[in-house]
């Protein structure tokens, strides 16, 4: 019985990403049911992808971390891009664009992946280029705290994907 107990228990975790793949696609398409033409094939392409590609070995990650980092990106998305509209729109522009380097300290190459996307996707930041554990950026405003934020949004991947732990900052 144990054997037909591990044959089930991929079909079945496999059958929840489905259903959450299907979920949040139409939740993209605002409940298009029309678009299932389209959904249902690119849902089994990405389960696909996301069974067969997928590494062995230890993979960890906290939801209620997804979920922090998911808010604070929310949150951060509308702040920083009010603040580059805020900047850019007025009469004399206030930016003061330049670029830094930021040390990495995510060991796991994923955290350091998704650390890096979300720099990316943030209004006001882009990755220039790694090198070793450090991160050179184009940032809107070298007067700002950058360091300080990347640092915060850096543990904040720590926490949703927790093998990807940092060492501590003085």
């Amino acid at each position: 019985m144990r054997q037909a107990d591990n044959n089930v228990r991929p079909i079945a975790s496999h059958l929840v990403l489905a259903l959450l793949l299907l979920t949040g696609w139409l939740l993209l398409v605002n409940l298009s049911l029309s678009s299932l033409m389209v959904g249902i094939p690119t849902v089994l392409a990405a389960l696909w992808s996301m069974t067969r590609l997928n590494r062995p070995g230890p993979q960890s990650c906290s939801l209620a971390g997804v979920m922090v980092l998911a808010w604070y990106f929310l949150g951060e998305s509308v702040r920083s891009g009010w603040d580059l509209i805020c900047r850019c729109t007025t009469r004399r522009v206030r930016v003061s664009p330049g670029f830094i380097v930021y040390p990495i300290t995510l060991r796991r190459q994923a955290a350091r992946n998704l650390f890096i996307t979300c720099v990316n996707l943030l209004p006001g930041t882009l990755s220039v280029r790694t090198h070793n554990d450090g991160l050179t950026l184009h940032v809107i405003d070298t007067c700002s705290d950058n360091l300080r934020e990347l640092n915060h949004l850096e543990q904040l991947v720590a926490t949703a994907l927790p093998d990807g732990t940092t060492e501590s900052r003085s």
